[in-house]
């Protein structure tokens, strides 16, 4: 699904280096912390597969595929994403995510505005690459569920937090940076947690970098590196 912050560009290098470690260790199964578009459990190799996101309808959208017959809306008019951007209780969760994702521009949710006045039919370029996903998906088990009530051991967790210092979508608008770590921490002690971020604190290992460049702010681009990182069990800050 196309995610803002999706790892689909980096997935040829990232997948290989989590299928190595989840391999080696004897993990009771494969964690998505923070699943967004889904583009990177829907390539891991697990008999156990856990996908967690705190917007309940992005999980009610892969709920909805997970059954034996859906279907989609042919367009989205701006009535229907008014509809849901105002007023979200009078509509299926699992649509209020569609409009949400499928129709703003840099897949930001309602906060990315309309992008369905030009040219471009953003959402039927979505929806084709969504349907070409859905096969990969109907092994995972999806549940709406905050990182902060996640408690766990055995497991591989992934996560791929709002990053920060950049534009956030609708649910990562007071993300907590300094709270994430804590909780990254936390986990690490029974778990193998591996984080996807820019950046990280002084007790944490990068394992995997490469450069990259982000429109995030806009159409102007800006240099960036993309990184995994793993907790040192080193001192807290």
């Amino acid at each position: 699904m196309v995610f803002q912050g999706s790892k689909t560009k980096y997935c040829k290098e990232i997948i290989p280096i989590l299928q190595k470690y989840y391999d080696s260790g004897n993990y009771k199964g494969f964690i998505d912390a923070m699943c967004g578009g889904c583009n990177v459990i829907d390539k891991i190799k697990s008999d156990n597969k856990i996908a967690y996101d705190i917007d309940a309808g992005l999980i009610d959208l892969y709920h909805r595929i997970q059954q034996p017959e859906y279907d989609f809306p042919e367009t989205i008019t701006r009535d229907m994403w008014n509809s849901c951007k105002d007023t979200p209780s009078n509509n299926p969760p699992w649509l209020v995510a569609l409009v949400a994702y499928f129709t703003s521009y840099s897949a930001r949710g309602f906060n990315g505005g309309f992008a369905m006045n030009g040219k471009r039919d953003f959402y039927t370029e979505r929806l084709n690459n969504f349907k070409k996903q859905i096969p990969l998906l109907q092994d995972i088990h999806f549940e709406t569920k905050d990182l902060y009530d996640l408690d766990c051991e055995g497991y591989m967790i992934y996560i791929d937090p709002p990053y920060k210092d950049t534009k956030p979508y609708d649910s990562a608008e007071h993300f907590d940076h300094y709270k994430f770590w804590k909780k990254v921490r936390e986990l690490s002690k029974n778990n193998l947690v591996i984080v996807s971020e820019q950046n990280a604190p002084d007790d944490f290992n990068k394992i995997w970098s490469r450069n990259t460049s982000r429109n995030c702010f806009g159409s102007e681009l800006y240099e960036a590196t993309e990184n995994l990182f793993i907790w040192n069990e080193g001192q807290e800050d």
